[in-house]
């Protein structure tokens, strides 16, 4: 390309059409489909040759990106139950009268505990 021109060079087709696939994603494409099919046939045909533990090791492994892994949570402190309530409230005549309300009780709760 001649030095201070722009644009593209001699025989150039231009920019690529919108939503044509470049050679990667082709690729790619193809590789999850072998994948998909001729690989998932040889694993499960290697998976059912494994005994025992390595079996079981194997397969929780598979297993993990069909099925998400379960954990437990354990609380700390105070685990009683508590309790929640919903209010609904449908106007804003209704919303002023319980934030009022709300607002009396929490002082009166903080003057209890002082």
């Amino acid at each position: 390309m001649a030095k201070g021109k722009k644009g593209f060079q001699a025989g150039h087709s231009g920019f690529k059409k919108p939503g044509t696939k470049s050679k990667y994603i082709t690729d790619w494409s193809a590789f999850g489909e072998h994948l998909l099919t001729v690989g998932l046939e040889r694993a499960q045909q290697e998976l059912m040759q494994l005994r025992g533990d390595k079996f079981l090791n194997n397969y929780i492994r598979l297993l993990a990106y069909f099925r998400p892994t379960l954990s437990s949570v354990a609380m700390e402190g105070d685990n009683t139950p508590k309790s929640l309530t919903v209010v609904i409230l449908n106007t804003q005549e209704e919303l002023k009268k319980f934030n009022t309300q709300a607002a009396k009780k929490l002082m009166a709760d903080n003057a209890d505990q002082a």
